[in-house]
């Protein structure tokens, strides 16, 4: 309704990708919907096939935006829930249902379902390869492998790079699970070695889109009002690491930030519980949960040195993994150990910090 009021137009404010999705879409289901998937991966960008597929399947029943947030809606749902039966594993039901519904409760999440942007159902396949991953482990039923793989599959279709990143992040967490001799080593050595350089090819061309030159990255951030400056870069990886950063005061032209900032702000006091927890996570040499702080390792990483780790769809794949393991490292620190004395003083230290830090990032536009 407040897209509507606004600009007579049910797309969210700004829409660039989710017009392209709309166009797409509606040429599938108007040209026959076979042809027009053949068609569209025969002359368009396999990178967002995700997104103009399931656009197109909710044009099926009606050709509308709305019909897509509809969609949007019921994947953030499966989204929850697949999140809290992963976290079960982890922690008690309280805990996982905090984790889950903080989350799914986020202004930015909620945000999300709005703008007919592929990033919910991106988010949720992410949490759906990991569920399935964690219950193969556990299980070895080749059915969950099946879906594992199907899963990571899929994500292909939404941004190849971040299937390499999921890929890399379970050999690596293989290989730091399984350090009790020699042997092990050698073999997990071996495993990581041979699976990069069979998948080095296919990375290097990501490489060489994503991570070009100074010049490249310029271009590419210049709209959001960004320049490659040191400035820049140290924020863009104080926004990776704690952010996105939340901007209360939007400039004209991003006033969805209204929308999604709050949640943010609390997101920002989280991550503190996420990086606490990475010690415990390499520690206890689980499997499951080593992948998942590698994976988010990645992305922050990856985000931060193309100057993309301010914007939220970019970041939102790996978002509600930091819950996940956020409040496994408060669970088990409240419910299983105690908080020790310099913990309590390094996240006070820390909100403290975060609050400056949100008020030094807004002030900037005034």
């Amino acid at each position: 309704m407040l897209y509507f009021n606004e600009s007579n137009s049910f797309f969210e404010f700004s829409a660039i990708d989710s017009m392209q999705y709309h166009e797409f879409a509606l040429d599938i289901t108007e040209g026959g919907f076979w042809d027009g998937i053949f068609n569209y991966l025969k002359n368009e960008d396999v990178e967002d096939f995700g997104a103009v597929l399931f656009t197109s399947l909710a044009y099926i029943i009606y050709p509308s935006p709305i019909t897509f947030n509809i969609f949007n809606v019921l994947a953030g749902m499966i989204t929850v829930i697949y999140a809290y039966k992963l976290s079960k594993n982890f922690m008690s039901k309280e805990y996982a249902f905090m984790a889950s519904t903080v989350y799914g409760l986020s202004s930015f999440v909620i945000y999300l379902y709005s703008t007919g942007m592929k990033e919910t159902f991106f988010a949720m396949f992410v949490v759906l390869f990991f569920e399935k991953l964690n219950k193969f482990l556990n299980t070895k039923k080749v059915i969950n492998l099946f879906l594992c793989l199907l899963y990571l599959s899929v994500v292909y279709f939404f941004r190849p790079a971040v299937m390499f990143m999921l890929i890399a992040s379970v050999l690596l967490a293989i290989l730091f699970s399984y350090r009790k001799n020699v042997l092990n080593i050698l073999v997990s050595g071996a495993i990581v070695f041979f699976s990069i350089s069979f998948l080095l090819k296919d990375f290097q061309a990501l490489t060489d889109r994503y991570y070009t030159n100074e010049d490249a990255i310029a271009e590419r951030v210049s709209g959001a009002g960004v320049t490659t400056d040191a400035f820049s870069y140290v924020a863009a990886f104080l926004s990776g690491t704690i952010g996105p950063l939340p901007t209360y005061s939007p400039l004209k032209g991003r006033l969805q930030q209204y929308f999604y900032s709050f949640g943010l702000g609390l997101k920002v006091f989280i991550s503190i519980f996420f990086w606490l927890g990475l010690y415990m996570v390499f520690k206890n040499k689980n499997i499951t949960l080593i992948s998942i702080c590698t994976f988010v390792l990645f992305e922050t990483i990856s985000l931060s040195a193309i100057l993309q780790s301010f914007e939220l769809r970019f970041s939102s794949p790996h978002l509600i993994l930091i819950y996940i393991i956020s409040f496994y490292w408060l669970y088990k620190k409240r419910e299983r150990d105690k908080i020790k004395i310099f913990e309590r003083k390094i996240i006070s230290l820390y909100f403290i910090m975060s609050a400056l830090m949100i008020i030094y990032w807004n002030s900037r536009l005034f």
